[in-house]
C-alpha cells in the first residue's frame, strides 16, 4: 500500500510538498533527514485516510493520530509525564507550535510509531495514547 506524506515546510500556495510512500524503507530515509532539520510537522496518511502527524526534529518527536473522519477524538503520544511543564516547538506551516514535552517521544520511538502505522495501519501499541 502506498501513503502519502505531506510535507508542509516545501507548500506552493498552501498545498503541501507530497511524497509516495510505497515502504518502510523509504520513510525511514525521509524521516532521518527530518531529524537533522529544525522542528516541524508531516503528516503520513494512510490509503484509507487515517492521518499520523509527526514532529520530528532532534532528539524528540511528537505522533497525533486523527482518524480519516477528522472528527475528534484525536490521540497523541504521552511519555514522560513529570516533564509536563516543558515545551518543545515544532513549525506548522510556518507557525512555532509549543508541544508540552510529556507528550513528546524519543526519536528512536517516533520511527517505531512511524513504522507501525505503515505496516499495520493503526496505532503503535508499546506507547501511552491520550485524547487531545
Amino acid at each position: 500500500m502506498t501513503y502519502q506524506l505531506n510535507d508542509y515546510s516545501i507548500s506552493t500556495n498552501g498545498t503541501p510538498f507530497q511524497f509516495q510512500i510505497a515502504d518502510w524503507s523509504a520513510l525511514e530515509k525521509r524521516l532521518q533527514k527530518y531529524r537533522a532539520e529544525e522542528p516541524k510537522f508531516i503528516d503520513l496518511i494512510a490509503p484509507n485516510g487515517d492521518v499520523m502527524a509527526l514532529g520530528i526534529g532532534g532528539e524528540w518527536g511528537h505522533a497525533m493520530y486523527m482518524d480519516s473522519s477528522g472528527n475528534p477524538p484525536y490521540l497523541s503520544t504521552r511519555w514522560d509525564e513529570s516533564e509536563s511543564g516543558d515545551f518543545i516547538e515544532f513549525d506548522v506551516g510556518g507557525t512555532l507550535t509549543p508541544i508540552l514535552q510529556f507528550k513528546c517521544v524519543p526519536y528512536d520511538i517516533l520511527l517505531q510509531i512511524a513504522k507501525w502505522f505503515v505496516q499495520n495501519g493503526t496505532l503503535y501499541p508499546d506507547v501511552n495514547w491520550g485524547e487531545d
